[in-house]
């Protein structure tokens, strides 16, 4: 009796959701989704008490692992105190939040805008760089994922993502330096790392009076993990360096310890001028983005109006969790371990007898 009224009830959540409910990235037609009734560490559970190990974590943001009280405590502790403010107010919290984030990125990385995801925080990146230069242009890599919304879609360029023709204005993309298919025939051993060069080609044929930003993945994700070479990133950096052109880095899905590091440009030894970031800010507990800018870049609004702002903006209890989850990373020694078991992995992966390497 008992397991046909959990089969039951998860039959009516599951026609509930495809009745009521759209589903991303998908033909609504013939989805199967799972009912999940609840979780626990680094598995899902559903209405059968069937087991699912997650082990993407989630949408690579589930860092912590699932059903962590303390992050519930730190969420029911804010929501009790005060549950949403105007951005134009502030709380302890956003404060807490924005001086540990500043603590944790690199260089002079001390201003955060609060954003409800990745593609918004893209988003404002994009809208910043303009802002900040004067300029419009933004060059991205073709196989990159930067987010759904219109300018994060454009500047991913990924054609299979790209389907509506309409896309935003200005996004110009180069070739990926892809050393597995090398777009010009080389090995990595050997080569002049053309991969770069043609960046540079593209900004002196683009003008480089007229581009504000290069917009790079911290680490390549969803559209193809394309390992950069080991100093592609430093020598992007010098690129913009030279031309005066800003980097972003989205650290949207390789932030908060995915590499071993905070952040993924730190394992490059890199510097962006803006690292906006998502996912593992609050380990998907509560949607919350974050864009983080250099002090030059802030400074530079203090006697201009910064035309950016969101409803949810530094949402508190959003941002309660954050801080909370920033806290765990740091107690439960995730990121260190994180370094620890990617080492592990290569070396078994060499031990399947690989010819391949997760690492230069």
């Amino acid at each position: 009796m008992l397991n046909f009224m959990t089969a039951s009830e998860a039959k009516e959540i599951i026609d509930d959701n495809l009745d009521y409910t759209l589903f991303s990235w998908s033909k609504q037609k013939g989805v199967s989704p799972l009912a999940i009734k609840h979780a626990k560490g680094v598995y899902l559970y559903d209405y059968d008490g069937k087991r699912y190990l997650d082990f993407s974590s989630g949408l690579m943001n589930v860092n912590i692992g699932h059903g962590d009280q303390r992050v519930t405590d730190a969420v029911i502790k804010q929501m009790q105190e005060v549950s949403y403010v105007t951005p134009s107010c502030v709380t302890k919290v956003r404060g807490d939040l924005g001086k540990k984030l500043a603590e944790i990125a690199p260089g002079n990385l001390t201003k955060t805008l609060f954003t409800t995801g990745g593609a918004e925080a893209i988003e404002n990146a994009i809208k910043l760089a303009r802002l900040y230069t004067g300029r419009h242009k933004i060059i991205a890599r073709y196989r990159a994922f930067h987010g759904a919304s219109y300018a994060a879609m454009s500047a991913g360029g990924d054609p299979k993502l790209a389907n509506d023709a309409q896309q935003a204005p200005n996004m110009i993309h180069v070739e990926d330096p892809y050393c597995y298919h090398c777009p010009w025939g080389k090995e990595i051993t050997w080569c002049n790392r053309e991969c770069v060069s043609h960046v540079e080609r593209v900004i002196q044929f683009e003008g480089p009076e007229n581009i504000a930003a290069i917009l790079m993945e911290g680490e390549s994700g969803s559209s193809g993990c394309i390992k950069y070479p080991p100093d592609y990133l430093q020598k992007i950096r010098a690129l913009c360096d030279k031309y005066n052109i800003l980097l972003i880095a989205d650290e949207v899905m390789s932030g908060f310890g995915r590499t071993g590091n905070w952040f993924a440009v730190d394992t490059h030894g890199v510097v962006p001028d803006m690292i906006a970031t998502a996912k593992g800010i609050t380990a998907g507990y509560l949607p919350l983005g974050a864009l983080i800018v250099s002090d030059t870049i802030a400074k530079y609004f203090d006697d201009k109006v910064l035309w950016l702002g969101l409803t949810y903006s530094a949402h508190p209890v959003c941002c309660a969790a954050g801080l909370e989850v920033l806290n765990i990373y740091e107690e439960d020694h995730l990121i260190e371990n994180t370094a620890i078991m990617g080492r592990y992995i290569e070396q078994e992966v060499k031990k399947a007898g690989t010819n391949t390497s997760l690492h230069w």
